[in-house]
């Protein structure tokens, strides 16, 4: 049970970094644009964006690697992967909170991470 943790950590962590930044650089550049006084209300919104995510994609991917036990790929690959999955994120998540709001955003956090994590578990077969 070790290992499906461990490797659902890694994918969670990986996309939770890399939004991280993303977030900060492109709050960043929109910084002068926010209204005074109201800079509390917009950090506290993207830390709890940001602590969704990470546990959406945890759940997700441990799900996924939970039930593919004996096809887990190594942590590499599944840092590859998250890599993958948050750039896919970068544009999924802005048009299923686009399209469904708050829970349409969590949901494509699972059910991607799901997904992403599973495509990882497929291994070809050789015929040999």
């Amino acid at each position: 049970m070790r290992t499906p943790i461990h490797r659902a950590f890694v994918f969670s962590a990986t996309v939770f970094l890399l939004l991280l930044v993303a977030d900060a650089a492109a709050w960043g550049g929109y910084q002068g644009l926010t209204p005074e006084g109201q800079e509390g209300s917009l950090i506290l919104i993207h830390a709890t964006v940001l602590g969704a995510a990470l546990v959406s994609t945890f759940l997700g991917s441990f799900v996924a690697f939970s039930l593919r036990r004996n096809q887990i790929p190594s942590a590499q690959s599944t840092a590859y992967l998250a890599l993958a999955f948050a750039v896919v994120s970068f544009y999924a998540v802005v048009a299923s909170f686009t399209a469904a709001g708050v829970v349409g955003m969590l949901a494509w956090l699972v059910i991607g991470a799901a997904l992403f994590a599973a495509l990882g578990t497929l291994r070809l077969q050789h015929n040999g």
